[in-house]
């Protein structure tokens, strides 16, 4: 998921030119956020206007900020419904399967 969203950003939003300004300004904290993304979580791309302690890596602008929030919101139901949602089955499946009073129970 994390590398499908960052081409996925990549295509859309490096087209933006007050992003582009931002990113011209502060080439390492654009390339810092990028790397935790792919390696982590794509949703730490959140970072770009989340105005982190009032900092100004930490302040993008966009022209349109729904071109940015529109592939994130996206990206984050199909990572819920792909990953969360199996994972939430299986435990409940696990739940009904096992006996009550078992060690599963307990924790």
């Amino acid at each position: 998921m994390n590398v499908v969203f960052v081409l996925v950003f990549r295509k859309k939003i490096l087209q933006d030119e007050a992003f582009q300004y931002w990113k011209s300004v502060f080439p390492h904290s654009y390339r810092a956020i990028m790397a935790v993304s792919i390696m982590f979580s794509f949703k730490f791309t959140r970072m770009f206007y989340s105005r982190y302690f009032g900092f100004d890596n930490f302040c993008c602008g966009f022209t349109n900020y729904n071109t940015f929030l529109h592939p994130i919101n996206v990206t984050s139901v199909v990572n819920f419904v792909v990953c969360m949602l199996p994972i939430c089955c299986i435990s409940l499946v696990g739940l009904i399967a096992s006996s009550w009073g078992s060690q599963f129970y307990m924790i």
